[in-house]
């Protein structure tokens, strides 16, 4: 499925690593892994920096304050952009094929086995790991910073510090990113739990979307009405993208041109 919504920018990789070094699977899989958090680390290290210039009186404090605010501010940003590459990348270790012997290989690296011993010590511990900073800690994060300081969302400091998060939604709104952060997860996530049935993930997929647009027509949680609009012709544009690429991709049904024997087809592949 996601040679289909490669168009969407799902699959985008953060670092592609095997162009930069030679690297095996795994390695290059941990370096993927650790790339944002090196990106964030670096970051975060100028926060010390501007305390020792306000300690040696070679900055005001309070432009200390305002830029320490904005560090948080760009920590942030930079999670929900990269959120459904790491997503891609942490369950890449987990989308495994099973072929007609019985065996399961790797999608993204056919020479390796999936269920070994090798690969368990690196999809229990890293991929694990991925799972629970990734794919769990981000929205819980963002969502238990906006919840516990849902009072303080017309804060002037506050919003230039998190105003990321909820600055475009309504007041009653403001955790609405991680619900979109919740639905690029989801979608990603069918790829590995079906992974032998293209149907199956397209239907998968096109459920949640069609949920989205629904709830989308329903509520409004963007300031602006233009911003409604373009978030629900997004989840629509990604709907038909999966069914014509679903169409496209499928092979031919030999002797029929029927619907229903495609769709049976495609249930018994």
């Amino acid at each position: 499925m996601l040679k289909i919504f490669s168009v969407a920018i799902f699959n985008v990789e953060v670092l592609a690593t095997e162009c930069v070094f030679d690297t095996n699977f795994y390695a290059s899989y941990i370096l993927k892994l650790a790339s944002p958090l090196m990106v964030l680390a670096c970051l975060l290290s100028v926060s010390p920096l501007l305390s020792l210039l306000v300690e040696t009186k070679q900055i005001n404090a309070g432009k200390v304050v305002l830029y320490q605010a904005y560090l948080i501010n760009a920590v942030l940003f930079i999670l929900n952009l990269v959120y459904p590459s790491m997503v891609s990348v942490t369950l890449s270790i987990f989308h495994c094929q099973t072929f007609s012997e019985g065996t399961s290989y790797l999608t993204s690296e056919p020479s390796i086995e999936c269920g070994t011993v090798t690969w368990w010590s690196y999809a229990g511990t890293f991929g694990i790991c991925g799972i629970v900073f990734y794919l769990i800690g981000i929205p819980m994060l963002c969502y238990t910073i906006l919840r516990h300081n849902k009072d303080k969302l017309s804060d002037p400091l506050f919003k230039k510090q998190y105003g990321a998060l909820y600055i475009v939604y309504n007041n009653g709104y403001y955790y609405w990113e991680v619900i979109l952060m919740v639905k690029k997860m989801l979608v990603l996530l069918l790829v590995v739990i079906f992974p032998d049935s293209v149907l199956l993930q397209v239907l998968g997929a096109l459920t949640v979307l069609a949920i989205s647009v629904g709830i989308g027509f329903v509520t409004t949680p963007f300031q602006f009405a233009h911003n409604n609009l373009l978030d629900n012709l997004a989840s629509f544009s990604c709907c038909i993208t999966l069914a014509s690429g679903h169409a496209v991709f499928s092979p031919p049904v030999p002797n029929s041109s029927t619907f229903l024997l495609q769709l049976q087809k495609n249930f018994t592949e």
